[in-house]
Formats: C-alpha cells, structure tokens, sequence
C-alpha cells in the first residue's frame, strides 16, 4: 500500500517536472520567433502574434509536447 502511495507521488513529480520543462522550451522558443519577427522589422506586438501563430498557440504546443512523450514511453514500455 505504501509503496502504491509512493510510486504515484512520484509520478506526480516527474510529470510536474516534464510539464514545468516543455513550457521552458515553449517559451524558449515562442522568444526566440520573437525576436527573429522583431529583426525582420515586425512590431514586438505583431512578431509576439505571428510567432504564437506559427507554433499554433502554447496550449496545442504543450499537447503536441505530451503525445509525443506518452507515445515515447509506451513504445519502451513495449520493448
């Protein structure tokens, strides 16, 4: 029963963790559009809109970032 316990306590962590990492690099990268649409001479406010359009907005990011990593583990689990 402990171990139950604990093991779902981990699980909790690591996914906080791996949620906490692929906003990082959403916006890492949402940043880094940015300001690549600012050198090309777009408004901060017009390159922040058309680099969330290209990504597809964070959220979908986010979903995108969760598939491929449940897709990643259930094919080890198969293995």
């Amino acid at each position: 029963m402990l171990s139950r316990i604990a093991s779902s306590l981990r699980g909790l962590l690591l996914r906080d963790r791996a949620n906490a990492e692929a906003h990082e690099e959403i916006q890492f990268h949402l940043e880094m559009e940015t300001q690549a649409n600012v050198a090309r001479g777009m408004t901060p406010e017009e390159a922040r809109r058309v680099a969330l359009r290209d990504l597809g907005g964070v959220t979908q990011a986010k979903e995108s970032v969760r598939e491929v990593r449940a897709y990643w583990f259930e094919s080890m689990l198969h293995d």
